[in-house]
């Protein structure tokens, strides 16, 4: 190698390659905290050796330059992916068992959507879509918004009914992506929690007044942050499901912050008694949301041109104790005339 440029082209991909592997330990959708980084191998200890005994090198020189390969990985990390896609490995499906979430919250959703002025409805943050395909087979007119094209992707996997349509949108622009009007809207799964800013609820609960009939319906759906924040909880329950070779294990730990923020550390896991190690961190990631509470949603909506008509616990009804429900169900009615 002649100069310094052929060592720092070297230096650089060896120290690009080892932060890649230690990186690859841990970078999914969310929950962690037993993120362990592979093993090194020796071969790049070895050419990092040889690079760093260069005679045209001094320590100066190359602690400066592995602070900058450094630097630039990291910022390259917190990039976000296309779209901002935070979820664009996520095989989310597989993670829940939807035949039997969808009976189970089927005839609140209903009781629900039942009322709505017409018989069309969009899903605010749909994921793969289980949710609106179970309302199209109803007999609503569904539309499915989402800011994942990979969950998008998979919930047209499938052939779609002609009263099923997809969009590519974030909340905030549901007017704009839509243009139309619904009788009756549903966030479920924590989507809320994804607008870490109270403009950008504001500007989602504005734009979705505009997308709704007269005496038009939402249901929202989030975690009891309350309990939350009171109880410190730090995890949720696992979910297990079999694979080929192991189980997949989804493990969603939490660390509540101040001001209302929560850490959240998505991590994929797979457990084989056989193997050595038995488990393995298949993804993990971490990212920062915001445990929007009852005292902060109902203001923001009302003001938004809304009226609370019930609130609740679980998604079959149940009532909302503050300290001891899983979820916080809010049910409104959208008390703006057309314009």
């Amino acid at each position: 190698m002649g100069g310094t440029s052929g060592v720092k082209d070297v230096l650089a991909q060896v120290v690009k390659d080892v932060l890649a592997l230690y990186s690859s330990g841990a970078e999914e959708p969310a929950s962690d905290e037993i993120c362990s980084a592979p093993e090194v191998p020796p071969t790049y200890l070895r050419c990092l050796g040889t690079s760093v005994s260069h005679p045209l090198w001094n320590f100066k020189s190359l602690e400066k330059f592995l602070e900058s390969v450094i630097e630039e990985h990291m910022a390259a990390r917190e990039k976000p992916a296309s779209g901002d896609d935070l979820y664009s490995r996520v095989d989310y499906r597989r993670f829940v068992a939807w035949p039997k979430r969808i009976r189970r919250e089927a005839p609140f959703l209903m009781e629900v959507l039942e009322k709505a002025p017409t018989r069309s409805v969009i899903d605010l943050g749909c994921g793969t879509g289980e949710h609106c395909r179970f309302l199209a087979g109803k007999g609503f007119a569904a539309v499915g918004l989402d800011r994942s094209e990979s969950m998008l992707a998979k919930a047209q996997e499938q052939p779609l009914p002609p009263n099923l349509r997809f969009v590519l949108a974030e909340l905030q622009q549901v007017r704009e992506a839509v243009k139309t009007q619904f009788g009756a809207a549903i966030s479920l799964g924590n989507t809320l929690v994804h607008l870490t800013r109270r403009q950008d609820l504001e500007e989602a609960f504005a734009s979705l007044v505009q997308v709704l009939e007269p005496r038009g319906l939402i249901l929202f759906q989030i975690l009891n942050y309350e309990r939350i924040f009171e109880g410190n909880i730090r995890h949720l329950p696992l979910s297990f499901r079999q694979h080929e070779d192991g189980e997949i294990v989804f493990l969603r730990l939490m660390e509540p912050l101040e001001d209302g923020w929560v850490r959240f550390c998505p991590t994929t896991l797979k457990y084989d008694p056989q193997a050595d190690p038995p488990v393995e961190v298949v993804r993990s990631r971490v990212v920062e949301l915001r445990g929007w509470r009852r005292e902060d949603l109902i203001p923001l909506l009302e003001n938004a041109g809304f009226s609370i008509l019930s609130v609740h616990g679980d998604l079959i009804g149940g009532l909302y104790q503050p300290r001891t429900s899983h979820d916080l169900v809010l049910v409104a009615q959208n008390m703006k005339d057309r314009e």
